[in-house]
Parts: structure tokens; sequence; C-alpha cells
């Protein structure tokens, strides 16, 4: 009876062991099936991941995004014109320089819009319209992205060597002619812009030329050659005399007078004094009156009410007795 008994109890056992097996096994290969629908486990030859978008692109040789590419695409068309994050400007425009004549030592305004460039460099380049060379400037500190000020040298180096440390390989040498001058920053070049260099001015003695010997409390006649800067009007020139030193803060004033502004030879009539006896100079100076402020060409600020000095010279020594 007892081994009957048991007997009737293998058969539902085996049956239970079946099922379990059987469910087990269709466990495993669901959960198999669904691992691989998951994210990241779906990779092709090149390990692009499908299901996250990404496929191969030959052009990149690398896994994109379509959609990502063409939104790059457009961001990166859009930056060059407009500001980036990097701080890098949109495209600089010089809409005025002034003046537009000038000479060695004057000070040049340059206005506009994006001029600054990296790490906050203000500069523009100058360019010799006939020989092709050009050279770099460096704005004044008071320069801004707005406007760059500048004194004109008389040369410039022909490359930008100020992060590099190395010497200046060659110059570009400032003479009267025509030139141009741009923007450089961030490698984007502005519009040019024209500047005519002129010569600067100057004032010769020829009269006395030295070795005279004039009476003193007599009438004589100082003759100068003169070339003036054609920006300016109202031209004078004032003679001093001097000891031979050439002290001229204790000189005696002999006068002078206007000229037209136009290069030539003038001539000035002076009456010597009766001191100063011995070996003397006359020292000339160029003057010319700047226009009134409300006068000054519009954005310049270069223009005041005070006389102001073109040239000066002294004559060779001559002999009052």
């Amino acid at each position: 009876m007892k081994i009957n008994s048991q007997k009737g109890y293998i058969v539902p056992l085996i049956i239970a062991i079946v099922a379990v097996a059987a469910l087990g096994s269709a466990y495993v290969y669901w959960h198999s099936h669904q691992s691989q629908q998951l994210v990241g486990n779906d990779r092709d030859a090149h390990g692009c991941i499908g299901s996250a978008g990404y496929s191969w692109s030959e052009a990149e040789q690398k896994c994109v995004r379509p959609w990502e590419e063409n939104a790059s695409s457009t961001s990166n068309d859009t930056n060059a014109s407009n500001s980036t994050q990097n701080g890098q400007t949109s495209t600089p425009v010089i809409t005025s320089i002034l003046p537009s004549s000038v000479t060695v030592g004057n000070t040049i305004t340059v206005q506009g819009t994006n001029l600054r460039g990296f790490e906050g460099d203000e500069n523009v380049w100058i360019q010799n319209v006939s020989t092709g060379q050009k050279g770099i400037i460096k704005g004044d500190p008071s320069s801004t992205d707005n406007m760059i000020t500048f004194t004109l040298a008389d040369k410039y180096c022909t490359a930008d060597v100020s992060y590099s440390g190395a010497p200046c390989p060659s110059y570009l040498s400032i003479t009267p002619g025509n030139y141009v001058i741009y923007a450089n920053p961030w490698g984007t070049e502005s519009n040019n812009v024209n500047v005519k260099i002129i010569s600067g001015p100057s004032i010769t003695i020829i009269s006395p030329k030295g070795g005279e010997i004039w009476k003193a409390g007599t009438d004589q006649t100082v003759t100068v050659q003169i070339n003036p800067d054609p920006r300016n009007s109202n031209s004078h020139v004032d003679l001093i005399l001097t000891d031979s030193t050439g002290d001229v803060n204790n000189g005696y004033s002999l006068g002078g007078g206007v000229t037209n502004n136009t290069a030539g030879t003038y001539s000035y009539p002076v009456k010597l004094p009766d001191n100063f006896i011995g070996q003397d100079k006359i020292y000339a100076i160029l003057f010319y009156s700047p226009p009134a402020p409300q006068d000054c060409p519009k954005g310049y600020t270069g223009c005041a009410n005070a006389p102001e000095e073109e040239a000066t010279t002294f004559s060779s020594l001559f002999t009052l007795n």
C-alpha cells in the first residue's frame, strides 16, 4: 500500500517540474528579446546606436544625428555674420577716418563698429596703394570697439608679432602718397578707407644765412621758405631774435606776418633792437590758427582756438653791433 501511494505522487511532481522548466525557458527568451530592444544594444558595424538616432556618416567619418548636423550647420552660417559665444564680433566696418589727409605726427581717429579683436586688441592696418606693402598700427589705450585713435608714425611693422615675440621682419615706411586703412579683427577684414599722406610742414630761414654783420637799431629783412600743412588755414610766421645760446624765453620779438598758406618764399621787414650786441640767432616759428570747435569736421576733435606750432627753425649765427 505504501509503494502504490508513493507512486501516485510521482506523475504530478514530474508534470510540475516540466511546467516550471517551460516557464523558465519562456522567461529567458522574453528577457533576452527585451534586452535587444533597449537603447544602446543595437550598435551597427561602425558602432553607431540606431535606437539613439545615430547613423554612420561617410563625409564626417563618425556617428551623427542628422537633425543635429543640420542645426549645427545653420548655427555656423549664422555665426559667420553675428556674434559667437567666444566673443568674436560681427564683420568690422569703418565708417570714417579723420582727418583723411595727414602727415607724420598727426593724430588719426578711425570710427566704425566691431573693430576690437583678439584679447581686446585695437589695431588697424595701413597699406601703400602703389606698392601694396602694409603695416600694423596699434591703437592708443583710449581706443574702443567703435573708435581707434593713434598718432601716425614714420614706419610700421609689416607683420603682427605681438604674440610670437619674434622680431619685426621688415617695416613699411610712411612717405607721402596714397594709402588705405582697414581693420582685420578675428581674421575678418573690414572695408578699405582712403587716406592721403602729405609732406610735413617746415620752415627754413634763407636770410640771414649766417656771417652777416647787422647794425643794432636798423631795419632789415628776414626771408623764410615755408611748406605749410595744406589742411590748415591762417598760417603765419613769428620771428624771435635770440643770443647765441638760442634762449627763446629771453628773446626779442621781431614780428612776422601772415602767409597765404601756400609753400613758397616770404620776406618780412624787421626792426633790430639796440641791445643783443654780439653773435645772435633768429628763431622762426610757423604757426596756424585752427578753426573753432563748431567748424571742425563731424567727429573730429583735433580743433582748438589756440594757435599751434607747425614747424620751427633757427638761423645760423650772425653779428649785431
